[in-house]
């Protein structure tokens, strides 16, 4: 059963085939906003709230297995690591893609005349493929730009990495050799379609390396590389508004070259991405299985101890009401034997209070008889005359 619902929460993980397919950068993208959308969901349940995203998510599990007692569970190890590595993918993702945005935006104000801009070129070479984020064509020649979203101090080393913090590289790749790359590809393939359609038009590469800082921050930037141009987006404009190049194009030139980039150009090149997906829905779902059958437990229990507390309190209020008429009838019972005895009382009062009476009275009338007679003897009333 707990393995049926495994899979029903993968299917649903994978519903519109998100992070199964996608050919580009931007496809990506969407793919992983729409995975924390749906993960974000299945751990918040009636807590979410739109635009709510992974950090959310994970503090709600973290507090879910602490409640559970499940921080000791293997499997939650294995969802929070899971949860962790997209919430940092997509943070840098999106860092990269804001940045893309932003330069994007900047080199539309460029007045560099005829000049045509291209964005997101995917290219294959001998044995290597790559993704050129844009490009400028102009009088002067081409331009290739390379763009890293920069938050922090940085400094190109002596190899060509970008480094922050003088120990954090950015990417495993060194930045400068990835642009020469990138450079060489773009070279060979301009080479290979102007020989093969019989056009001679000259080719001269520039490359610029472009630092997007987030707006309102201010970094410091050392180049220890000194073979690589580069500047800040926001110096963007002046640098290719103020760039010579080794050749000079025509108007038509710089459009044939643009159309021909764009053809060769136009290959679906296949994003390279590092993270095992299929073991990370994995590991979330089975965790998610695993809270959701100690939630039912759970939720039994308190049913049986609500149970057992009302019959409980059921029993205690018959036990009550017994005790209620029990001292009920005692106190009926010490009341008809008060009365009883006042009663009692009250004839015994009534009759000693007539004894007393009467004997008042024959008193009284013995009395009476003697002050009679008395008084009949002192005025000789009874004589014999």
């Amino acid at each position: 059963m707990s393995d049926k619902k495994v899979e029903e929460l993968i299917k649903k993980m994978e519903d519109e085939n998100i992070l199964l397919e996608f050919k580009t950068f931007k496809d990506y993208i969407n793919d992983l906003l729409k995975f924390q959308s749906i993960v974000t969901k299945m751990i918040l349940a009636e807590e979410y709230q739109e635009g709510m995203r992974l950090d959310d998510a994970l503090y709600m599990l973290k507090r879910k297995a602490r409640d559970k007692g499940l921080y000791s569970e293997p499997k939650y190890y294995r969802a929070l690591d899971a949860l962790k590595k997209v919430e940092k993918e997509i943070r840098i993702r999106m860092s990269g893609y804001n940045a893309e945005g932003l330069v994007a935006k900047t080199l539309e104000h460029i007045e560099k005349e005829n000049a045509i801009i291209l964005r997101n070129i995917n290219l294959k070479g001998e044995n290597a493929e790559t993704e050129i984020d844009a490009l400028v064509i102009c009088e002067s020649g081409i331009i290739l730009i390379e763009i890293k979203s920069v938050k922090n101090d940085a400094i190109l080393d002596r190899d060509g990495r970008l480094v922050f913090n003088g120990t954090e590289s950015y990417g495993k790749k060194a930045v400068a050799k990835n642009i020469e790359k990138k450079v060489r590809i773009l070279r060979e393939n301009l080479e290979y379609e102007l020989k093969n359609r019989g056009l001679n038009i000259p080719i001269s590469i520039d490359s610029l390396l472009v630092l997007s800082v987030p707006k309102n921050k201010h970094i410091e930037f050392k180049d220890y590389y000194y073979k690589q141009g580069w500047c800040f987006r926001t110096q963007l404009v002046d640098e290719i508004n103020g760039y010579f190049g080794r050749i000079f194009c025509s108007a038509n030139r710089i459009k044939q070259l643009a159309e021909l980039i764009s053809e060769i150009g136009e290959n679906e090149k296949s994003y390279d991405v590092k993270l095992d997906y299929n073991n990370i829905r994995r590991d979330i779902a089975e965790f998610l299985v695993l809270l959701s059958e100690k939630e039912k437990v759970d939720e039994t229990l308190k049913l049986e101890n609500n149970f057992e507390k009302s019959t409980d309190n059921r029993l205690n209020n018959k036990v009550v009401s017994i005790n209620n008429i029990t001292k009920e009838k005692i106190r009926n019972s010490y009341k008809k034997k008060n009365m009883s005895i006042i009663r009692k009382k009250s004839k015994e009062n009534i009759i000693k209070r007539y004894i007393r009476n009467y004997a008042l009275r024959r008193m009284v009338s013995s009395a009476v008889i003697v002050s009679v007679l008395s008084y009949s003897l002192s005025f000789g009333l009874f004589s014999n005359k």
